[in-house]
């Protein structure tokens, strides 16, 4: 069945919302003002999803997409939307998944810091490889859409893609994707490749006439490491530290909001010189090392070892000295501190993947910090794991959205929190 529906706003995931007869109906690649054609997919017991059919009347806040298979790659979700309507439909996204799941009513939000750049501002990025076809997911599928470039992905990764992609095209029938990385240090590229099978396959003549490839890797099934070349180390600058990181450790993608993101948990943290600080999930030291420099003590937890080590040698690299890092899982480092007496932490900063942080929020409650600064690209498992900090003697003092992603709807956000005692 097809409805003729006005798009109100769009919900988390970058969906347009409207209703048929009172019920409401998610449709995808619409905007707010949108009347559109909508053919009904799915019926659900409390909402409806549809396809959009034809766009009747147009939202003033649409435009004309940059890319050529915008609707049909995966790769985002928000191009058609101008930017500015991109900032504040964010806002309004963050704003409604905090109330609706974390009951997070009159929530400060203090900023939203735009991206300088809203395209060609990923310095790191996977393209998945089937045959002739290399690109993103379609969305929904695994199924490769086929690119001839991006426009999210720095310039120098577009035409690494490129180039690789014209003299690798159907040479290697087991290459299933690969991942680049771009140094902000240097310009220059790192690539992996992950193959299902291994052979005699010329990766360094394919490479040497590309002059931004610094080095690369093969990678049998994600796990073994069958071949290697150049060098493949990486490398950006940030509120005055170097840091070193390869395509194995995690690292932001947008590095002027990185930037952004530090100077943020700096703030938040209210740094007197004095403070023990607890960094989890701390990664390769992005925002442990910056933290060192103006706190009394910091500990870094994270369970990756390779991150572990290039965070290490990131510290020594700034002449850091009163800064650790253990290599462990960040739930059992917290019960260990449990055990402890009269041990204080005056700052946490839980910056936990996509999944949350619920066990180390809730381990964190018994230990009662003074101040939480929770780092988030995921607002749906933010809303819980605040719901249950303010529901165990915390208050939210300030919230940031810092537009990590343009042309997406992910969102990254800073929030902090001091304990009600205080």
């Amino acid at each position: 069945m097809r409805y003729r529906v006005s798009i109100g706003g769009l919900v988390y995931g970058g969906k347009g919302m409207g209703r048929i007869d009172g019920k409401v109906i998610f449709v995808p690649l619409t905007a707010p003002g949108d009347e559109v054609m909508v053919e009904v997919t799915r019926e659900r017991k409390d909402f409806l999803e549809g396809a959009l059919v034809d766009i009747i009347e147009p939202s003033s806040l649409r435009r004309e997409p940059v890319c050529e298979v915008f609707g049909t790659c995966g790769g985002c979700n928000l191009q058609h939307i101008h930017y500015n309507a991109q900032v504040e439909a964010k806002r309004r996204m963050f704003e409604d998944t905090l109330r609706r799941i974390g009951g997070m009513e009159g929530l400060a939000l203090e900023d939203f810091i735009p991206s300088e750049k809203e395209l060609f501002y990923r310095t790191r990025v996977r393209f998945w490889v089937d045959g002739r076809r290399w690109g993103f997911y379609r969305s929904g599928s695994h199924r490769v859409v086929d690119i001839e470039g991006c426009p999210l992905v720095e310039p120098v990764i577009d035409r690494t893609f490129r180039q690789l992609k014209d003299s690798i095209r159907n040479r290697h029938r087991g290459l299933y994707s690969v991942e680049m990385g771009m140094s902000p240090e240097d310009g220059r590229v790192v690539v992996s490749f992950h193959v299902s099978c291994g052979d005699g396959f010329d990766w360094e003549g394919v490479v040497r006439d590309i002059e931004e490839i610094k080095g690369f890797e093969v990678w049998l099934h994600g796990k073994e490491r069958i071949h290697r070349w150049g060098e493949r180390s990486l490398g950006y600058t940030a509120c005055g530290l170097r840091f070193g990181f390869t395509l194995g450790a995690f690292s932001q993608v947008n590095h002027g909001q990185n930037i952004n993101l530090i100077k943020k948990v700096l703030d938040y943290g209210a740094f007197r010189g004095r403070e023990t600080v607890l960094d989890l999930f701390s990664g390769i030291g992005n925002l442990t090392l910056p933290c060192a420099v103006v706190a009394g003590g910091v500990v870094g937890v994270e369970e990756c070892p390779e991150a572990v080590e290039l965070a290490i040698k990131n510290a020594s690299m700034n002449g850091l000295r009163d800064v650790d890092f253990v290599c462990t899982e960040v739930s059992s480092y917290l019960k260990g501190l449990k055990d402890l007496e009269n041990k204080k932490l005056d700052v946490v900063i839980l910056d936990p993947p996509r999944c949350g942080g619920l066990d180390a929020v809730r381990l964190l409650c018994g230990l009662e910090p003074e101040r939480i600064i929770y780092v988030s690209c995921s607002p749906p498992t933010l809303a819980r794991d605040l719901a249950y900090l303010v529901k165990h003697g915390y208050r939210v003092f300030n919230t940031c959205i810092i537009d990590m992603f343009p042309q997406t709807h992910h969102i990254e956000s800073v929030v902090g929190l001091t304990h009600r005692s205080l």
